[in-house]
């Protein structure tokens, strides 16, 4: 129980109290393995239980159950570790996998590429949304107007809003105004932005 924050007079000795702790997405999964333990033998297992402060941990269980002479199940002597920092530290590990994998794959297209350089970077920009969960792109090249924007490429974007968004002014929208001043715009929350311009994109249906 100390691994949850509590002490032991706070909680009631029970595993129908830890399996209250679990996430519920783990709960079944633990389930099903109390019914297959074999008495005597450890098992490891890994899953989520709600720490005293509501965060949840990633914890390891090792256990062994313990039978009388007749076979009959008496008690489970056991551990709980708290492994949450080695999950985080493996689940960076794999992002960063994915990010040179995704490196070395955009770096083969580029240097083999035989495609035109639209479809090429509609590709490149594909991958990299896909890493990392984006909707939608838009790829503006200086318009043949001055201080006007023309759309290159988009992807996620219905054929309506890419008519829509063909031809920027400088200082116009988002993707305008980052021209205008020459420096990067983050928008992180688009439903709360006020920034001008911002309408017109939660309009189109970006998130």
């Amino acid at each position: 129980y100390e691994v949850l924050g509590y002490h032991a007079d706070e909680v009631e000795p029970t595993g129908i109290w830890w399996m209250e702790q679990m996430h519920p997405d783990d709960l079944r999964e633990a389930q099903q393995r109390v019914q297959e333990f074999i008495p005597g033998r450890c098992p490891p297992a890994e899953y989520r239980v709600r720490h005293k402060d509501g965060r949840w941990l990633c914890v390891e269980d090792r256990a062994v159950l313990m039978a009388d002479d007749q076979g009959k199940l008496i008690k489970m002597v056991g551990c709980t570790v708290d492994v949450t920092a080695r999950k985080q530290a493996q689940e960076l590990e794999r992002e960063k996998g994915k990010r040179i994998a995704l490196l070395a794959r955009i770096s083969e297209q580029l240097l083999v590429a035989s495609e035109p350089y639209k479809e090429l970077l509609a590709s490149v920009f594909r991958e990299v949304g896909q890493l990392l969960g984006i909707e939608s792109f838009f790829l503006y090249r200086p318009g043949d107007l001055p201080r006007t924007l023309q759309l290159d490429t988009a992807e996620g974007v219905s054929d309506a809003d890419k008519e829509r968004f063909g031809v920027m002014r400088f200082g116009e929208l988002l993707c305008g105004r980052v021209a205008e001043s020459r420096t990067r715009l983050v928008i992180e929350d688009l439903q709360h932005c006020v920034q001008p311009g911002s309408e017109v994109l939660r309009a189109a249906g970006a998130t």
